[in-house]
């Protein structure tokens, strides 16, 4: 609503699954027919969203599914393997199973990079830090790809050590200074 870059897409709400699980094969495959419509036909990023997965306590990044590249034929499969993480065993041992569970779809965007800025970086409060890997996130979220770090000063947005990054990270630094005015506190964003 405030121009910030963020893909297309719709919130399958707690409401909506429940209906869905419940629901005829007719009514489910007219109900993805429309997803697909509404989203342009577009190969998608079917993601989890709960209210226990990011908060000021915590951070379950990785614990729930993801499916990225996904048409129309893999749409049913990969709802389903998304609500099935919420229950997972992993959540389960995270305690991130108790909250509300919703699946966002997105279209997809093919990434060169992809990462984390932390608008704030954990370790060091007078920076920001960007973590980025090569093409999609799944790996760095998943922990089987270790992300190549750059820092910056917090304010100044200007580069802190010898790491060079291999794109231009000023236009995403000036989001996630948008981004923390706008919800009045330090933001992890994908």
């Amino acid at each position: 609503a405030i121009g910030l870059p963020v893909p297309r897409g719709l919130v399958l709400t707690r409401r909506f699954i429940d209906t869905y699980a419940g629901a005829t094969p007719r009514w489910r495959s007219r109900q993805l027919d429309r997803i697909c419509r509404q989203l342009s036909r577009q190969r998608l990023a079917v993601r989890s969203s709960t209210t226990a997965e990011d908060g000021n306590a915590n951070s379950f990044a990785g614990v729930f599914d993801t499916v990225l590249a996904v048409d129309r034929a893999g749409l049913a499969v990969a709802i389903d393997k998304v609500l099935a993480s919420f229950s997972s065993e992993r959540a389960k041992s995270y305690g991130a199973a108790a909250g509300e569970a919703n699946i966002l779809v997105q279209t997809m965007v093919e990434a060169e990079f992809a990462g984390v800025l932390f608008t704030q970086d954990p370790g060091a409060a007078a920076c920001a830090l960007v973590e980025l890997v090569r093409g999609t996130a799944d790996g760095l979220v998943s922990g089987s790809i270790s992300p190549d770090p750059f820092r910056f000063g917090r304010l100044s947005h200007q580069p802190l050590g010898t790491a060079v990054a291999p794109i231009d990270l000023t236009p995403l630094l000036a989001i996630g200074r948008r981004a923390e005015a706008l919800f009045g506190a330090p933001q992890d964003i994908e």
